[in-house]
């Protein structure tokens, strides 16, 4: 199984990324393939809207650090995505990259990716209610959900560490496992 692992917190042993290198240390025992990406660390830009996408039937042209990452979306089995809650949503880092997906539909907004991935969202937030931010993560599961992909979504909540709560690290590692 092909496994694609998009780490979008600049902190690389924060609470976001912790909970995604349990997913992936599950999935890699089980002998899948996973590529990693931390946009911290990546040269991209956002959405130019250059439409090019659209009027060629192509994905994304733009000539950067993310060039690559759409031969590997088309062919991977799994999405797993991860960002800490920034001012009550997803990071720049992360919503910026999300914007580039718009070369992810055709035309008349229907998808070009195959159909039936499985997607895993990760999210981290200092608000201990799980549910407080919710409906801003949904935003990113409905836009998954259009690509007819499967998605099951992560909340870290509160100020301990995500390695701390041992429930959780064994919840991820699991899901790494299963998949």
């Amino acid at each position: 199984m092909k496994i694609i692992a998009v780490k979008s917190s600049p902190r690389k042993n924060g609470n976001t990324n912790t909970i995604i290198d349990k997913i992936i240390e599950g999935a890699r025992e089980n002998g899948h393939l996973v590529r990693v990406y931390d946009l911290n660390e990546m040269n991209y830009k956002g959405c130019q809207a250059c439409r090019v996408c659209k009027e060629k039937g192509v994905y994304c042209i733009i000539n950067d650090d993310l060039k690559d990452y759409w031969d590997k979306l088309r062919t991977a089995d799994v999405l797993v995505l991860g960002s800490p809650n920034y001012m009550g949503t997803v990071s720049g880092l992360f919503k910026s990259f999300i914007d580039r997906h718009y070369c992810t539909k055709d035309i008349k907004m229907n998808s070009k990716l195959p159909p039936n991935k499985k997607a895993i969202l990760v999210f981290s937030q200092g608000v201990s209610d799980k549910t407080y931010y919710k409906s801003n993560y949904d935003v990113i599961e409905k836009y998954l959900k259009t690509h007819q992909m499967e998605v099951q979504t992560i909340i870290h909540s509160g100020h301990v560490h995500a390695r701390e709560d041992k429930e959780l690290m064994e919840k991820g590692y699991q899901l790494g496992k299963s998949l």
